[in-house]
């Protein structure tokens, strides 16, 4: 991606100097060998200790990416979901096309944000081609839609910057309609959510930490109220199998036992499960129950362990809680 990207810079930006004097002023040997090293250093040594691991990697991964698409997609895919993958940012990128066509034209557009651009392109087309298409791949278009909707954020004047201020406003009228819909479907207590709203003191916090900016703090603001409402909505609101699975088996913990889960564990079942769920090793479940007359275990398989009785309580999408005590 950053060599092409490079190369497609070097290609816009030869005027008249030619295409050999761009590429000389992009391109360098120290460069190159210093993004070898850094971009294949990881890959060289899996080829020397792990050759099977690369054959695998090469055959099952680049396949499934450009050829098979285990999760095949239209070529239209990233385009539609784009806005979506990033909001409410993605939204500005419609008017900070606009404004960067604008300031082109005046040749007064930064060349890092010129490159921004060419970089998002480069990573788009990238993206389009491939078979597999999901939605952590959209990843790769963060950096540059940072530089570019941030350099707009700061420097738009006029109508850009009165139209920034207008979606402000919409984008925190729109997310705090969000978190009331969320918490309204998730029939929690709405005092148990209140620490919810300790978040919002984080802006006013990292505010004080930057570069004294107009944009600074409504920009702050925006991002933590829609961390709140993804991260609420994510815990409370999600329709995922494994998820709902989680919440329920622990809800079904009842009582003063500990819950564990078996090693090596998913932090994810703790933040679904709205507790900390330690994981613990099979040979560790006897001193545990030392100390407790029975323990709670979330587990995909069932544990065989010596004077320990096991009992399934309940069972949903492959994921057991199982009551552990001591034999009589």
């Amino acid at each position: 991606v950053p060599l092409l990207a490079l190369l497609a810079w070097s290609l816009l930006e030869r005027r008249g100097g030619g295409l050999q004097t761009s590429l000389k002023n992009c391109f360098s040997l120290p460069g190159l060998v210093l993004l070898a090293v850094a971009a294949f250093g990881w890959y060289a040594w899996i080829l020397w200790q792990l050759p099977e691991a690369a054959q695998h990697f090469m055959g099952k991964q680049v396949d499934e990416t450009f050829v098979s698409g285990t999760h095949a997609k239209p070529v239209w895919w990233y385009l539609a979901h784009l806005f979506e993958f990033f909001a409410p940012w993605g939204l500005l990128l419609i008017p900070a096309g606009w404004w960067a066509y604008r300031q082109r034209k005046a040749a007064t557009l930064p060349r890092p944000v010129r490159f921004a651009w060419v970089w998002l392109a480069v990573v788009f087309v990238l993206l389009t081609v491939t078979v597999n298409k999901q939605m952590q791949y959209a990843l790769l278009f963060a950096p540059p839609l940072a530089m570019i909707i941030g350099h707009y954020l700061a420097e738009a004047r006029g109508g850009f910057a009165r139209a920034n201020r207008v979606l402000f406003w919409i984008f925190c009228v729109a997310v705090m309609a969000g978190a009331a819909y969320a918490v309204h479907k998730s029939g929690v207590g709405a005092w148990s959510q209140l620490a919810w709203l300790g978040l919002l003191a984080l802006p006013l916090a990292v505010r004080r930490l930057l570069p004294a900016a107009t944009l600074s703090t409504p920009v702050l603001l925006v991002a933590a109220l829609t961390s709140i409402v993804y991260l609420y909505s994510e815990a409370h609101l999600s329709k995922e199998p494994r998820k709902i699975a989680a919440q329920s088996l622990i809800a079904q913990a009842a009582g003063p036992d500990p819950v564990y889960q078996s090693k090596p564990g998913d932090g994810a079942l703790s933040f679904y499960a709205d507790r900390v769920v330690p994981p613990v090793e099979n040979e560790d479940i006897p001193a545990l129950l030392e100390s407790h007359a029975g323990i709670w275990l979330i587990t995909e398989q069932i544990p065989a362990v010596t004077d320990v009785t096991v009992q399934v309580v309940a069972e949903l999408d492959e994921l057991k809680l199982c009551k552990l005590q001591r034999k009589p």
